[in-house]
Formats: C-alpha cells, sequence, structure tokens
C-alpha cells in the first residue's frame, strides 16, 4: 500500500481547512508528515532549509485539485484548493488504503492533525518537523544517541526474537519484522549516517525518508516489545508496520529494500 502523490494530496486537501493549503511549502511538510503515521507516499523528500521538500511537487492544476495564485509577498505566491473530483479520490484513499492499516480513531485523529497543521504558518511546521527528526546541527548529539540507541535496542529484542519458536504466520511475521527492522537500524548506524560525528555542514541533500524511518523505529520498539510476551500477535499491527517499513521501501526503490539484489552489501 502506497499513496500516489495525487492521492496524497487530495487527502491532505481533503482534511485541510476549508480543503485549502495555502502555501507549496505547508504543502511539503504536512504530505512529509503523513510518515509519521506510517503512510507511505510516491514523493520523495531532501532536506532544504525549511525541512522536507519534494522537486515533485512544482505543481499546476489537475483532475483533482486547482492551483491558485496571490500576490508574492503573501507566502511562496501558490496554493492548492480541492475539486470535487479530489474529493471523491481522497474519500476512496480511506476506505480503501487508510482502513486496511489504521483504525477509525487513528484515522479521525489523522484528520485533525492535518487540519489543525493547515492553520499554522509554514515556518511553525518546519520547527516542528526540525525539533522531531534532529535535522539541525545543533541536535547533532541527538540524533547520534537516536542511532545508536535504537540499534542497541533492536539487537537486544532480536535476540529475544530468535530465542523464541515461531508457531504461527503471526509469529513468522513479527520475527522477520523484527530481524528486518534490526538490520535496517545497522544500516543507519554503520552505512547511512556513518559519518555524522564528523559531519560539519548542515546536509541541505539529506534524504528525509533516513530521518522519518529512524525516528519510526524508535516509536515501534517498545510496541514490538509488548508483542514479544503475547501469544496472539496483533496481525493488522504487524501489517502496518510491514507495510511501511518493508513494501514501501521497496516500492519506493530506497536502497534497504528486499528487492535490492545488492542487499547484502548493506547488510554489515
Amino acid at each position: 500500500m502506497i499513496l500516489s502523490k495525487e492521492e496524497a494530496i487530495s487527502l491532505v486537501l481533503y482534511y485541510s481547512e476549508r480543503n485549502r493549503i495555502t502555501s507549496i511549502t505547508k504543502l511539503n511538510k504536512i504530505l512529509a508528515r503523513l510518515n509519521l503515521h506510517m503512510i507511505p507516499i510516491d514523493v520523495d523528500f531532501r532536506l532544504n532549509k525549511y525541512g522536507s521538500f519534494s522537486t515533485d511537487l512544482v505543481l499546476e492544476s489537475t483532475d483533482y485539485y486547482n492551483i491558485y495564485e496571490y500576490p508574492a509577498s503573501f507566502g511562496d505566491g501558490k496554493g492548492l484548493h480541492i475539486v470535487q473530483k479530489g474529493r471523491e479520490l481522497a474519500k476512496e484513499v480511506v476506505t480503501t488504503k487508510l482502513s486496511e492499516i489504521m483504525k477509525s480513531q487513528e484515522i479521525k485523529e489523522l484528520e485533525d492533525e492535518i487540519n489543525d497543521m493547515s492553520k499554522k504558518r509554514a515556518d511553525e511546521l518546519s520547527n516542528d518537523e526540525h525539533k522531531m527528526l534532529f535535522v539541525d546541527i545543533d541536535d547533532r548529539t541527538h540524533l547520534i544517541s537516536r542511532i545508536r540507541t535504537v540499534h542497541i535496542d533492536f539487537l537486544d529484542l532480536y535476540e529475544e526474537v530468535k530465542k523464541q519458536e515461531a508457531s504461527t504466520i503471526a509469529d513468522i511475521t513479527f520475527s522477520a519484522l523484527v530481524e528486518y527492522c534490526f538490520y535496517l537500524s545497522s544500516f543507519f548506524m554503520k552505512k547511512r549516517f556513518k559519518n555524522i560525528e564528523t559531519a560539519g555542514d548542515y546536509d541541505f541533500d539529506a534524504y528525509m525518508f533516513d530521518y522519518y524511518f529512524l525516528y519510526n523505529l524508535e516509536q515501534i520498539i517498545p510496541i514490538l516489545k509488548k508483542q514479544l510476551g503475547v501469544d496472539k500477535k496483533d496481525e493488522t499491527l504487524l501489517n502496518k508496520f510491514y507495510q511501511y517499513f518493508v513494501q514501501s521501501i521497496k516500492e519506493q526503490k530506497y536502497p534497504f529494500s528486499i528487492d535490492n539484489k545488492h542487499l547484502k552489501d548493506l547488510i554489515v
């Protein structure tokens, strides 16, 4: 499950105040935030001074939304407004895709969060993202600590999983997910962020999914630990994690993918 650019934008506009976003910069921030709900989208983000930014979002009006312009002195001069076909697409996304990985209450919380974000200034959203993901130089020590702690926690969890017998499909899925996430955490520590301790300059070309994947790995550790001691695993929850960390990576052609024939070179 992965949302196309049109599906993701339509969903964001559908949940935004007055069904519009008043800034392309703000749109970048809200679309990237979908990652915190483990909703994969077919949009690549790089880091610029405002945080997540995608060149794919050089927009024009489509069947799903219209671009409108306002004086350049206000914001970045362009905004988006949803049209009827976009509303229909957004509703379809909710019923056919989000419902596969989210409970109704979680979808409602997502709606409220997007609506709230749409009312904020782009710089507020940027500051929030920077603080959560530790992309700034001033937060480098926190980022290093997150990288190390996530890897050590998954090492411990993986060692515990190896001691247990997998007797159901859910058990097998759980074990495979933990193993995958352990090696992904190793990839972050030993490959992707290898020189982070000595990096001096602000990396404006950083791949933002690295930061989001790392953040979400940290978030699921206590959840997976609880699942470790449960006889009947939560298959819906495991499917959500699988879709985000395994399937979406594969579809986005991220280097650490089970479809990458050179994956073994990344597992250290």
